[in-house]
């Protein structure tokens, strides 16, 4: 009787968890244009992150949350940042927004105001998934001086996601200094 009520169970939990590991399977892709060669003596900066699917009271947060966590792993690996304590109150000023999309226009304003040679800017986004959370990242890294995207990186999974983007494009980076 027991092998019989455990057999239905065992199918049941081997349909469900493939769709479950769907969503929460890490997926981070940096793509690399081509010929980027770096200095090492370029200077970053990480302007805020437009987010979507969350909560209005937590936007804010999570925008920062997301930066903070570029900007730790672009410092780790030795990189030149502008924290973006140093310029936010100018963004307020000028009541920027931050940008849905690639914004090439944005990172070139945002290089006069901050001083910055790579802008980063990007997307982050969550959406529940039955009773799981998906993450979606995208960042976009601009060299304001010539206004070329540099990098581009793409990630989607669990709640590691956004980590998972920063230190991948960390390395990225740092891969690209000759």
């Amino acid at each position: 009787m027991r092998a019989r009520f455990l057999n239905p169970l065992f199918a049941a939990l081997l349909l469900i968890l493939p769709a479950c590991q769907a969503v929460v399977t890490r997926a981070v892709k940096t793509t690399v244009s081509p010929g980027v060669t770096l200095t090492g003596h370029e200077k970053f900066a990480v302007l805020p992150f437009h987010v979507s699917g969350y909560p209005t009271e937590s936007v804010t947060t999570t925008s920062q949350r997301v930066a903070n966590l570029i900007e730790l792993a672009l410092l780790r690996q030795g990189q030149p940042v502008i924290l973006r304590a140093a310029f936010q109150n100018r963004l307020d000023q000028l009541k920027f927004e931050p940008p849905e999309d690639m914004d090439i226009p944005a990172a070139l304003l945002a290089r006069k105001v901050i001083g910055a040679d790579i802008i980063i800017e990007g997307t982050a986004a969550t959406a529940v998934v039955g009773v799981i959370n998906s993450f979606k990242e995208m960042v976009y890294v601009i060299d304001a001086r010539s206004g070329d995207l540099l990098f581009m990186t793409k990630g989607e999974g669990d709640s590691d996601t956004y980590a998972n983007v920063a230190e991948d494009l960390a390395a990225k980076i740092k891969k690209s200094i000759h």
